[in-house]
């Protein structure tokens, strides 16, 4: 009776054993002889027409491997399917018997991957590390997103005051001549203590 019995040799591989009945093995010899009569030319003979018993008597080999293949790939397929086996690489055959003409059983093991238990998964906790920010950190932070957020608008007051924002050149002289290299035009500076020249300042407000 055909059939396959399935067994775990480790938690990564299984054994198949399968059993092969007189109608899988009529099926994987019609079907070989079908394949290999297509392929082959026979004198006398239009491609495919020629006689099931001259084929078998000139390609015996093939029409053997050929069998072998279809019922390799039609019964692990189906087992497989039945069984609820994710193979994870191709499987591989370990026993093949022949009975004269007759395949009578064959064997094969089949990479799997192997099972995890997560049950307890839940009651695992997790100890987040604390991210305290310090007021400093902060408040340079807001600064950061105040100065990528921040555009300048004219204003028409006629003095200027702490806080506002300033366009100017800076003009080096020497001796009373200018210093190119040292004077700069369209500069932008806020008009705060600590980020202007302090010999600037009173002159500014």
């Amino acid at each position: 009776m055909e059939g396959v019995k399935i067994s775990e040799k480790s938690k990564t591989v299984k054994q198949l054993n399968f059993i092969i009945d007189e109608q899988s093995a009529a099926a994987s010899r019609k079907h070989a002889l079908q394949r290999i009569g297509r392929s082959v030319r026979i004198e006398g003979f239009r491609s495919g027409k020629a006689p099931a018993a001259l084929i078998e008597k000139n390609f015996g080999e093939d029409i053997k491997n050929a069998r072998e293949s279809y019922l390799l790939s039609d019964k692990v397929y189906k087992a497989c399917d039945e069984h609820k086996i994710i193979p994870v690489a191709p499987a591989k055959l370990t026993e093949f018997k022949w009975d004269g003409d007759m395949p009578v059983k064959f064997s094969v093991e089949v990479e799997v991957m192997p099972e995890f238990d997560v049950s307890g998964y839940k009651k695992i906790s997790i100890k987040e590390p604390a991210t305290a920010v310090s007021g400093e950190e902060a408040e340079k932070a807001l600064q950061r997103l105040r100065e990528k957020a921040f555009s300048l608008e004219k204003t028409e007051l006629s003095k200027a005051e702490k806080g506002m924002f300033i366009k100017y050149d800076l003009e080096v002289t020497h001796n009373g001549e200018v210093l190119k290299k040292m004077s700069r035009k369209n500069l932008t500076a806020e008009l705060d203590e600590k980020k202007i020249f302090p010999p600037l300042w009173p002159d500014i407000l």
